[in-house]
């Protein structure tokens, strides 16, 4: 039986993000054995003080749903999507390891903007940013990109996180480079009953398609499994 706390292999502890850290950190060393880790290793300790509240300028993580297990769902989620791609790409572009780097960080801070600042005196909670955390998430991670050395891909991360969210149409989300779009798309939340989805909950990480075209389009690999609502 599956534990609650683990990923659907049940291997990986998703309420510990050094254990997924790990895991990401395995799975883009296969397939870079060269290239730095160290934005990612920067985006993980990063996320994980901002999550537990030991940033002196965020409370922590006060919504239940999208609490740190969610994000370490969603972020194992686009790793193993993106390496499933990568190993089985049938002809379409090779995925550089900087553009996985930016995918991983995306969903590391897609869901950012429900903290609050320890200055607000407006919010109680963090869920009362709902209709515009997909926004505040996007305008923390152009700034956090630049920060950490990645600032030529601020405005292609911040727009990525709109992927996930009802606040832009998908077809209005600027991003030109097409393997970028095709990586946002990965993410893309329903827009109709027939779509291409992919389910990420606070306890399981599941990926389903509905269109015989997403795997073509992302091959998912040994990952794929069937979706639980």
């Amino acid at each position: 039986m599956r534990r609650s706390d683990h990923d659907v292999t049940n291997r990986i502890r998703t309420t510990e993000p050094a254990d997924v850290r790990e895991e990401v950190r395995c799975l883009y060393t296969q397939l870079y054995p060269e290239a730095p880790t160290k934005s990612l290793d920067l985006a993980f300790r990063d996320l994980t003080e901002l999550y537990r509240g030991e940033c002196g300028e965020y409370h922590p993580c006060d919504t239940e749903y999208h609490d740190i297990q969610h994000i370490m769902d969603v972020t194992l989620a686009m790793a193993r999507l993106m390496d499933g791609y990568e190993r089985r790409r049938n002809g379409h572009s090779p995925l550089p390891p900087t553009y996985f780097c930016i995918g991983v960080i995306a969903a590391l801070f897609h869901d950012f903007g429900y903290l609050r600042r320890k200055a607000d005196r407006t919010h109680r909670f963090g869920a009362e940013y709902t209709l515009t955390h997909v926004t505040r998430s996007a305008l923390f991670l152009r700034d956090y990109l630049k920060r950490i050395g990645l600032g030529r891909y601020a405005m292609i991360g911040s727009s990525l996180v709109h992927f996930t969210g009802y606040e832009r149409r998908t077809d209005s989300i600027r991003i030109d480079d097409p393997l970028f779009r095709r990586l946002g798309k990965c993410w893309a939340r329903p827009t109709s009953s027939r779509r291409c989805r992919t389910a990420v909950t606070s306890r399981n990480v599941a990926i389903a398609c509905t269109r015989s075209s997403c795997s073509a389009a992302w091959p998912v690999g040994r990952y794929r499994t069937a979706a639980r609502r």
